[in-house]
């Protein structure tokens, strides 16, 4: 799907086996509710003012990348385990996801306002995420408990927030490779493990 002008707004459900391509000069827009808009192995989605700004798009992916370049929020609500190849957020919004599933982050997340993200399985970081504003990362205790509800850094892993606070809590551990950075540059650092115990 791609346009030179205006808005996507998804009101009907888009399936593809393989992959989702959006490209848009307007914003995505979640048209249909609390239905599912997307169901692919893996998204790719550029827009200018927002990807689910305000109202999460829902999905049932496998792999995501995504760019926003000027204004708004890039949200999304996700079935399944996750790959993240990057998510940009160039102009102030936030980055918000909530992942029903596993999240492993294996590119660059930069965000011009707040990254958020509340997960249903543990978090792997193997790369960079740097947030303008606050960082609230949380890995909920799973029903039954498991010992993989955690956030993990490899040597290659990153979390900055560059003028806001951090929030990590995890159902079980966070666990950090030696290279691995978490800083809250100008703000405050809040570690918070085996949350919801």
């Amino acid at each position: 799907l791609h346009t030179s002008a205006g808005d996507v707004t998804l009101i009907a459900l888009v399936t593809a086996v393989d992959t989702v391509e959006i490209d848009t000069a307007g914003a995505v827009i979640d048209g249909n509710g609390d239905a599912t808009n997307v169901i692919t192995d893996s998204l790719t989605v550029a827009a200018v003012n927002g990807i689910g700004s305000g109202d999460a798009l829902e999905t049932v992916i496998s792999t995501l990348n995504a760019t926003n370049t000027t204004s708004g929020n890039i949200e999304l609500i996700n079935e399944g385990a996750l790959n993240i190849t990057g998510v940009i957020n160039s102009g102030p919004g936030s980055i918000n996801l909530i992942n029903n599933g596993a999240v492993a982050v294996n590119g660059d997340v930069t965000g011009g306002g707040l990254i958020g993200m509340n997960i249903n399985g543990g978090l792997t970081i193997d790369a960079v995420m740097t947030a303008e504003s606050n960082v609230t990362l949380t890995v909920n205790e799973t029903d039954p408990a498991s010992a993989d509800d955690d956030i993990v850094l490899t040597d290659n892993g990153a979390i900055v927030s560059l003028n806001g606070s951090m929030l990590l809590q995890t159902g079980d551990d966070i666990i950090g490779a030696p290279g691995s950075v978490v800083s809250a540059v100008n703000g405050t650092l809040t570690m918070d493990v085996d949350f919801g115990d």
